[in-house]
């Protein structure tokens, strides 16, 4: 029930907001809302509200959610762009976009020895503020140049945070919740990806300057994810 719930919540959420709708957008938050209230009198929930009694837990959450949101819609819209703008094929397309694959293939693991020999908060907090920079850059070459090198760091700074703040996702619940933990990171991540493409396509049917406008509105959740994680980091140091 919870699951259905759930699933329910979340394409209401992404029609109201693709469609550019109030009325399906805050039916889905309702719905979200009462599915909360539903699991928390569960004995086995589909979502263990209880793990969001932590302020940490919950803005490290948020932050994982956030750089999906501002990440996920990248793909397609870029593809768009190179195939409309600069006239490419498809498959050069995607090369040029496996860029930002190859970048987090190598610099996943690096962020990992990074974070276990130095601070996760530090080095992820870093990640998005070289992904904030990345998209901010991106927004004025866009038009001018597909910038391949812009496309590799956005990759970098991916890696570089998303690694480091599941980390500290699982680090900050008791052992015995960490599985709970990382199906709610899984969960924010289709949460994440679901509404960028859903405000992709809403930007798609608004705007004709494409790529300015959604940089802009990427950056913003970025630079939103990076404070959240700073507050995690600065309450928890007082905690």
């Amino acid at each position: 029930m919870g699951a259905a719930l759930f699933a329910l919540s979340l394409a209401l959420v992404v029609l109201g907001v693709s469609a550019a709708s109030p009325l399906f957008a805050s039916l889905g938050l309702a719905a979200l809302v009462f599915t909360g209230l539903y699991e928390s009198r569960q004995r086995s929930p589909v979502v263990d509200v209880v793990l969001f009694r932590s302020f940490v837990f919950s803005a490290l959450l948020i932050a994982a959610f956030l750089n999906y949101l501002s990440t996920a819609a990248l793909t397609p819209a870029l593809s768009l762009l190179f195939q409309e703008e600069y006239g490419m094929t498809p498959q050069d397309a995607g090369m040029l976009l496996a860029l930002q694959a190859l970048a987090m293939a190598i610099s996943a693991p690096l962020a990992g020895r990074l974070s276990d020999k130095t601070s996760p908060s530090t080095v992820s907090a870093g990640g998005a503020a070289l992904l904030a920079a990345s998209l901010f850059a991106y927004s004025h070459a866009a038009l001018s140049s597909p910038s391949p090198h812009l496309l590799f760091l956005m990759g970098v700074g991916f890696a570089f945070f998303i690694v480091p703040n599941t980390t500290l996702i699982l680090l900050s619940v008791p052992p015995a919740r960490r599985g709970t933990a990382s199906a709610l990171v899984a969960e924010a991540r289709v949460a994440g990806q679901s509404l960028s493409n859903a405000v992709a396509v809403n930007v798609l049917k608004s705007y004709s300057s494409l790529p300015s406008g959604v940089s802009a509105l990427l950056l913003s959740a970025v630079a939103v994810a990076t404070a959240v994680l700073s507050a995690a980091r600065y309450i928890a140091m007082r905690l």
